[in-house]
């Protein structure tokens, strides 16, 4: 397996879950575009934090 190509998916899998606007409705989070967009940059920030050796 390609460590890359997992990482990759990995991290477009987590991205678009953890953004998605109904997932954050159920959490009493109400979604904007300014909103997932902080979310997403985060988040971004997170997993390269997380992934970095």
């Amino acid at each position: 397996a390609d460590p890359g190509l997992i990482t990759a998916l990995a991290y477009a899998t987590v991205t678009g879950i953890a953004t998605e606007p109904e997932a954050l409705r159920a959490v009493g989070w109400q979604a904007d575009p300014v909103g997932l967009r902080h979310l997403r940059d985060e988040l971004r920030a997170f997993l390269r934090a997380a992934l970095s050796p």
